[in-house]
């Protein structure tokens, strides 16, 4: 059962702002090439000590795209959600942390790829 609500209820809505995001732009940026592009809550980093390393890093490889933000747009479409929009709230404790945080609502804006 989902915990979402209102726009973000839709999983094709969820999926596009995904596409959006430049996950390694980010890291190269605002991290200055030192940290990993992030394609789920635990990175590779996390694995590293790991007997089933290679089985994790297999599984997320999987996961990594490059931003796709004219099929993002498309899913946005089908969903019915054009226009709509959404909150998420995210701490940003952080000069870096902040930062993090407009790029990500830069993502989800349609202006952000025109």
């Amino acid at each position: 059962m989902s915990q979402f609500t209102g726009t973000l209820a839709d999983v094709r809505v969820r999926r596009a702002l995904s596409m959006a995001i430049d996950r390694a732009g980010i890291a190269k940026t605002l991290f200055y090439g030192t940290a990993d592009p992030l394609y789920s809550v635990a990175g590779p980093g996390f694995w590293q000590t790991s007997p089933a390393k290679a089985v994790y890093s297999a599984a997320y490889q999987k996961l990594v795209q490059a931003p796709d933000v004219t099929a993002a747009r498309t899913l946005v479409q089908q969903a019915g959600a054009d226009g709509k929009q959404f909150s998420i709230g995210y701490a940003a404790d952080s000069p870096t942390q902040a930062q993090l945080a407009e790029v990500l609502q830069q993502a989800g804006t349609p202006s952000a790829s025109r």
